[in-house]
């Protein structure tokens, strides 16, 4: 969730990209108001 805080909420995207071409498994899902990225190896 972005609160607004100063961070930019994009910042970490390259990073998801990036682990994303190595995992074999992704699964995003909001739960609680609050967004899990699941990530399998």
């Amino acid at each position: 969730m972005y609160r607004g805080n100063g961070d930019d909420p994009a910042k970490n995207i390259g990073g998801i990209r990036m682990v994303s071409k190595i995992a074999r498994k992704m699964k995003y899902q909001t739960t609680l108001e609050m967004n899990v990225l699941t990530i399998a190896r």
